[in-house]
């Protein structure tokens, strides 16, 4: 049996009896096709009329959906905000504010740009259609955490016993059960695509905010980062660590093994590129294109919400090193700061693309694209 549980945060009975409804049928379809997995989900809802209520008990409850309105009482003190602020301080929950004032602007706060909040104005638009995309969303989300907890349990287990025998257990690192589990069930869940793939935003499965390990200084980088310069230098702009992780990763009982820092330029738009900086449109427009055809640049879609584009252009030709000490003092005093990541194995295909077009830097062409196919229909007979 799996548990949703639902707040629901209104001081209107009606517009609590209609979400309460609501849930209970949405859950009660959604069961239908859970059934058929083994699964069976039970919605917990707890509903509360007043702000002061929800924030008394908020640090005894795991709420996995909130539906709140903003505006409380007569006089409409929008004291709403101040729920969906406390949330903030706990896990990332889809937040449905469900009010006549939903249209209202955000609060411009840094706090709320990393919620997930969905908003429905009362008696408008297609509620239940929205609120049955949020707890699927959710429901999904917590399905597929059980089974990995679950995987990590198991392959935890089945790592030790086949790499490690009675006489290593006295003298391995005891962090290596969970670390080969981790390193394992990682390389599962990156290799798996995604049930739906029409339905995943492509820059969703390959670029996230930038990865924090407990274990791992903040001030060190990995393959994939990318990194955004604020010096008033020619660094200055975004940039694609392209040195390998394991040259570069280190926290108290390792140092890293490298100098310097291999770093390749990105560009939200075709007239930062400083090679063509002067150069008309229509020429570097036509200059980006024979780079993409010969693979000496890379466009990737990219999430609005990290970038200012929703296209990077990374441009092999400018690779630049930096010293790592350089790196991690700009980090320390943020004239450098991390703004990104790229997931294996995508980070290591654009530093494959980077190495061929490096290393065939003077070998000239072996012939046409059309000479090369005749080639393969021959070979083939």
């Amino acid at each position: 049996m799996t548990r949703l549980n639902v707040d629901i945060i209104d001081d209107e009975p009606d517009a609590i009896a209609l979400s309460t409804d609501m849930t209970n049928t949405i859950i009660s379809e959604l069961n239908t096709n859970f059934r058929t997995q083994g699964v069976t989900v039970e919605p917990r809802i707890t509903p509360f009329s007043t702000v002061n209520d929800y924030k008394a008990g908020l640090g005894e409850r795991s709420p996995d959906v909130i539906i709140v309105d903003l505006a409380f009482g007569t006089a409409f003190d929008k004291s709403g905000w101040t729920i969906i602020n406390e949330i903030t301080k706990r896990e990332i929950i889809p937040v449905v504010v469900f009010s006549a004032h939903a249209d209202d602007p955000l609060p411009g706060d840094e706090i709320y740009k990393n919620l997930l909040i969905i908003r429905q104005k009362k008696g408008e638009g297609n509620y239940k259609e929205i609120l049955k995309n949020v707890i699927e969303l959710k429901l999904n989300f917590i399905l597929e955490k059980e089974r990995v907890i679950n995987e990590f349990g198991h392959i935890s287990l089945e790592t030790c016993k086949k790499l490690i025998n009675e006489t290593e257990i006295q003298r391995v690192d005891k962090n290596i059960l969970s670390f080969l589990a981790l390193t394992r069930l990682t390389s599962l869940l990156l290799n798996v695509p995604p049930k739906d793939g029409s339905k995943f935003p492509p820059e969703s499965i390959f670029i996230y905010p930038p990865l924090i390990h407990k274990n791992v200084s903040k001030n060190c980088v990995m393959l994939g980062d990318i990194l955004q310069c604020h010096e008033e230098t020619d660094l200055k702009g975004l940039w694609f660590v392209c040195t390998p992780s394991c040259d570069l990763v280190f926290n108290d009982d390792r140092t890293y093994k490298v100098k310097d820092i291999l770093l390749l330029p990105c560009y939200h738009n075709p007239s930062e590129i400083r090679s063509f900086i002067g150069k008309p449109t229509a020429s570097i427009k036509d200059s980006i294109r024979t780079n993409l055809k010969n693979k000496t640049s890379k466009i990737l879609k990219c999430p609005l919400n990290i970038f200012s584009s929703p296209y990077l252009l990374f441009y092999f030709k400018e690779y630049r090193t930096v010293p790592y000490e350089t790196i991690k003092s700009a980090l320390e005093n943020h004239s450098w700061e991390k703004i990104a990541s790229i997931a294996t194995p995508y980070a290591e295909s654009l530093q494959n693309l980077f190495i061929h077009d490096f290393s065939r830097i003077g070998t000239p062409d072996t012939t046409s694209d059309a000479e090369e196919q005749t080639w393969v229909t021959d070979f083939l007979g």
